[in-house]
């Protein structure tokens, strides 16, 4: 990685991920090279069986002051290339899966990862900025050590296009309103979505407690007693690491895994907020397959409110509010309603 965030010094605390595969005693095969000719070759020069898996390292540089000129990785047409020509290859049988890492500074295009491509790499995983021990962490994720649990806190987007445009005049209209970033992109085909993140497990939701409006100290539901920021509503679910997926062919069993839980808001449609608004997310332990975990969210009135840009203050909405909770903001599980009255409109 390039950039301000690039370490240059020299330290035995910096960790590649080559390095800390060979710390770990792993057998290596290294190849150099942004050749898919020169790739294949090698991975087919071993014997039948000899490679376990193909891995492909790839980054983007970004520094300040200036806009990255593509959301391309600086390795994308080999990745591309690649995926195709292993997949082909892999037919007869002589060549390995291929798993891919990505470094990126932000959102990248991605259709060597592209879930339904038979010509996308077997597997891909993608880091935003780390650090000194970017390596170690690869190569835990990558020998099973930890079970990754990371989402995606933006889109992946399926063509550059797909982001708001560069305004090139000093005034600019933000005509896109609040439908910005991910939530710009609700409804439309994207390569992943705010909030995706695959784990060596599956999780099983399950509602524990509906959603209960709290009231405010004096007993009334009134907004105009209460502070924005104290507790208006409640609700609980139960999760249930549920085994490792049937694709996965390792047993990830005696495995913990941790998966974060999604809020999203659909507010009353005269509130004028856009479809889904993430408004909580919460973190499991590190749970084995059979475990379960109770997680409880609570919203405050401000959670519920909207900006009146008018009277330059917030205000709270009344009505029929959905709850949605999930994996990711394509991925609910479980859905719900609660009867916000107590708005406070003036």
């Amino acid at each position: 990685m390039g950039g301000s965030g690039r370490v240059r010094v020299s330290s035995e605390r910096l960790s590649s991920l080559r390095s800390a595969l060979e710390r770990e005693k792993v057998p290596l095969l290294l190849s150099l090279t942004d050749s898919v000719d020169d790739a294949e070759a090698a991975l087919a020069r071993r014997a039948p069986g000899e490679v376990a898996i193909a891995i492909a390292c790839a980054g983007a540089t970004s520094t300040e002051s200036r806009d990255r000129t593509s959301l391309e990785l600086d390795q994308h047409k080999f990745l591309v290339e690649l995926g195709a020509r292993t997949a082909s290859a892999r037919t007869a049988g002589s060549l390995p899966p291929l798993a891919i890492i990505a470094q990126a500074p932000g959102a990248v295009v991605a259709e060597w990862a592209r879930a339904e491509s038979a010509d996308a790499a077997d597997a891909a995983a993608i880091m935003f900025l780390g650090g000194e021990q970017t390596g170690r962490a690869w190569a835990d994720v990558l020998l099973g050590r930890i079970a990754p649990s990371g989402k995606l806190p933006l889109t992946l987007p399926r063509s550059a296009d797909q982001g708001t445009g560069a305004c090139p005049d000093l005034r600019c209209e933000y005509t896109e309103e609040l439908l910005m970033g991910w939530k710009g992109l609700v409804g439309r085909e994207v390569e992943y979505p705010f909030g995706h993140g695959l784990s060596y497990a599956n999780f099983k939701y399950e509602l524990d407690e509906p959603p209960k409006l709290l009231p405010c100290s004096d007993g009334r539901l009134s907004d105009k007693e209460c502070s924005p920021l104290s507790p208006a509503l409640t609700l609980s679910i139960r999760v249930v690491n549920s085994g490792s997926p049937q694709r996965t062919s390792v047993n990830m069993t005696t495995l913990a895994a941790s998966e974060v839980v999604q809020l999203y808001l659909g507010y009353p449609t005269h509130a004028a907020e856009p479809p889904l608004v993430l408004r909580a997310f919460n973190k499991t332990r590190p749970m084995r397959a059979g475990e379960g975990q109770r997680i409880s969210f609570t919203l405050n009135r401000r959670d519920m409110s909207v900006w009146d840009v008018t009277r330059a203050r917030w205000r709270s909405i009344h009505g029929i509010f959905s709850v949605w909770l999930g994996s990711s903001s394509r991925d609910l599980r479980l859905n719900t309603t609660f009867d916000c009255h107590s708005g406070d409109e003036e």
